[in-house]
């Protein structure tokens, strides 16, 4: 049997239902930022991406899954993120 060295492992990740911070790229190259979490409320499941605006409240965004590129989970931004 070959050996795995020298090949890339597969990296542990968890799930959550708690809301958590993301970078959503869609296809038709349409990026968010913001709070992402779980939503059924149209009887499919939906990401929902609360993104945050220049004045500190949030649009909410939701995002048939098919439709998802790529998702890079990051920190919250900070005070002096634009």
């Amino acid at each position: 049997m070959p050996s795995n060295s020298g090949h890339a492992t597969m990296i542990e990740t968890t799930t959550t239902e708690a809301p958590q911070w993301a970078i959503i790229e869609l296809m038709g190259h349409i990026r968010y930022g913001g709070q992402v979490s779980k939503d059924t409320q149209l009887g499919t499941p939906l990401l929902c991406v609360e993104v945050l605006q220049q004045d500190g409240s949030f649009v909410t965004q939701l995002v048939n899954l098919a439709s998802i590129y790529r998702i890079t989970m990051c920190d919250e931004p900070d005070d002096d993120t634009p």
